[in-house]
């Protein structure tokens, strides 16, 4: 892997067709994961291959990754080569919490439909 991908802010795994990480970036080792273990171990409800995994399923889905004491959900984009497949891995945990955090937002409480229904009817 050259210098400018092992510092790329962005997880990057090689992995062989046998699923084992034969090389990543810092940004992997910063999740991590790590160089011999299959890709799979570090993914909960992954039962088969991790590159299985990623070929079937939409680009939009998202991983969760259990390498760490806390959580962390990823996309992954795969990149096919004749050196083996590379994992482009990103962090979407961010992402996803801000997302709940305005959907929440969005939604009034029920106190302020109490209000909206009484200004609704007396008006």
């Amino acid at each position: 892997m050259n210098d400018a991908l092992l510092k790329a802010p962005v997880a990057l795994v090689l992995v062989k067709d046998d699923d084992v990480i034969i090389a990543q970036n810092h940004a992997a080792d910063a999740l991590g994961l790590s160089v011999g273990r299959a890709m799979a171990d570090f993914f909960d409800g992954i039962r088969e291959r991790f590159i299985d995994a990623v070929r079937s399923l939409p680009d939009t889905h998202v991983f969760l990754l259990k390498a760490q004491a806390r959580e962390k959900r990823l996309t992954v984009t795969i990149n096919e080569t004749s050196d083996g497949c590379y994992l482009w891995l990103h962090d979407v945990t961010e992402k996803l919490a801000l997302g709940e955090q305005l959907k929440r937002l969005k939604t009034p409480e029920n106190r302020q439909l109490r209000q909206i229904h009484n200004e609704v009817v007396s008006g």
